[in-house]
């Protein structure tokens, strides 16, 4: 997630009073376990962070992905704490109510087609395009929203997307899902280098497998013992919020690896969007608190 992309809320820094009175007026009484439906899952990054960085207690967490190798990766790091509904395209209105209650939808559709920075970009309402997969975001969202809401419980969403992409496409998302373009900044690139590589520049463009994309100009993004370098993969997995070595496994290549990588979100960027959830539902215990439980 870049520092310029297309979320659910605005300026959420200038805002996070309002935004942490708002989420708690809406708390329920009794605290209850986080129920989630992620769209286009990839690495389940959403999990990654509502677990790891928030600490919120999940009871379930549905995942529509279909990529092999997000899903060898999803095996890998979080087996048995996923539940696979497939292809997004195939959700029914079925099985969203076989689901049950859902408290937080998020997601995030690709925008390779959709970015101009691609020449061969297509329009979202071309059903070819992988552009057009929004708009299965936007009925699932529509559909939840209309029965949580209904149950008087609170309902909960994040949409992430490229802000680069043409005026009149990105007027369209932001019109249809009342998003707004968030302009945060502060991660520096030189806090994830080790001490003997230097940064040549704060910040690096969209992580692709094309390492030549993180150039600006002719400079590349790092210097070590006075030679320009590209970044390592596990200082790409620094920078987007994970530990190192987080997706060095399941024999994944380093181009596969830097494909997951690039997919997704910015975990510290996400966590700050989602932290005020924290206060409304519950925590994970501790594991000095759950030894005490179980005595």
């Amino acid at each position: 997630m870049n520092s310029n992309d297309l979320v659910g809320f605005n300026d959420f820094e200038s805002n996070s009073a309002y935004l942490n009175l708002y989420f708690l007026q809406v708390s329920p009484v009794t605290k209850r376990t986080l129920r989630v439906l992620s769209l286009f899952d990839g690495i389940s990054r959403g999990l990654f962070i509502l677990e790891n960085k928030l600490n919120i207690d999940i009871e379930v967490y549905f995942s529509s992905e279909i990529d092999k190798h997000a899903l060898r990766l999803q095996s890998d790091r979080w087996s048995g704490k996923i539940v696979q509904i497939g292809d997004v395209s195939k959700i029914t209105e079925e099985l969203l109510l076989a689901l049950g209650r859902i408290d937080l939808l998020i997601g995030g559709s690709p925008c390779n087609e959709l970015s101009r920075v691609n020449w061969r970009r297509r329009s979202m309402h071309d059903p070819e395009s992988s552009g057009h997969l929004i708009f299965n975001y936007m009925k699932i969202k529509d559909s939840l929203q209309r029965r949580v809401v209904a149950s008087g419980l609170p309902f909960f969403w994040l949409f992430e997307n490229t802000s680069h992409m043409e005026d009149d496409v990105l007027s369209d998302i932001m019109r249809d899902l009342c998003t707004y373009t968030d302009q945060t900044t502060g991660l520096e690139l030189q806090d994830f280098l080790r001490p003997n590589r230097n940064a040549n520049f704060s910040s690096v463009k969209t992580v692709t497998t094309n390492r030549y994309n993180l150039k600006k100009g002719v400079a590349k993004p790092v210097t070590m013992n006075g030679t320009e370098s590209h970044l390592y993969v596990y200082e790409v997995e620094s920078l987007m919020g994970f530990p190192i070595h987080y997706t060095d496994g399941c024999n994944l290549s380093v181009t596969q690896r830097l494909q997951l990588l690039g997919r997704g979100w910015c975990a510290p960027v996400v966590a700050k969007i989602l932290e005020p959830l924290s206060e409304i539902y519950l925590q994970k215990k501790s594991l000095q608190e759950a030894s005490q439980s179980d005595e």
